[in-house]
């Protein structure tokens, strides 16, 4: 499911991930050899980024809009007729979403314990505008949205929560396939 407006879980990431080197340290434990860990953190960091842009951020906000309980009279032909389309109306509203992402490092001949990661994000809009045809949720105008975001290896945090501060979205997010409200 592809929207027309591209956008990754990457483009939410902070430049640098500070904490993530010295979690990488911790993981390893005393099989940690003595190298630059700054530079480990920046590797670690441009992995993990390229790891976010293999995720769509428009299609993890669809995937958590359909699962809004008053989408689910929409799927009813008697409430929304076939061929027609429903204009949804949302006022303020959170959505929450998260990745687990994986992180395979190698220092020198030393291959890294896989560092399990835990990505989430919250997602607080101002309002939106929901387009359902059929049972399915085919376009959105969102509204400013401000992302809260957590970066966690296992339980714990790699760093504190950030805020990203509000983010003017597109106009209008169109979805092909559209997504079936379940």
């Amino acid at each position: 499911m592809s929207p027309a407006v591209s956008a990754t879980l990457a483009d939410l990431l902070p430049e640098d991930v500070e904490g993530l080197g010295e979690q990488i340290r911790e993981h390893l434990g005393k099989r940690a050899p003595a190298i630059g860990w700054s530079f480990v953190q920046t590797q670690a960091t441009e992995r993990l980024r390229e790891a976010l842009r293999k995720i769509d951020l428009w299609e993890q906000l669809a995937q958590a809009w359909v699962t809004i309980d008053r989408l689910r009279a929409y799927r009813d032909p008697a409430h929304a007729p076939a061929g027609e389309t429903a204009v949804v109306p949302l006022g303020k509203h959170r959505l929450g979403f998260s990745a687990k992402p994986v992180l395979r490092l190698k220092v020198g001949e030393l291959n890294l314990p896989e560092l399990k990661l835990t990505y989430a994000a919250r997602a607080a809009f101002d309002h939106a505008t929901l387009s359902i045809l059929d049972g399915a949720l085919v376009a959105v105008a969102p509204g400013d949205c401000v992302f809260s975001l957590e970066l966690k290896c296992g339980e714990k945090p790699v760093r504190p929560p950030w805020t990203i501060a509000t983010i003017k979205p597109p106009p209008e997010v169109a979805f092909s396939p559209a997504w079936k409200i379940p």
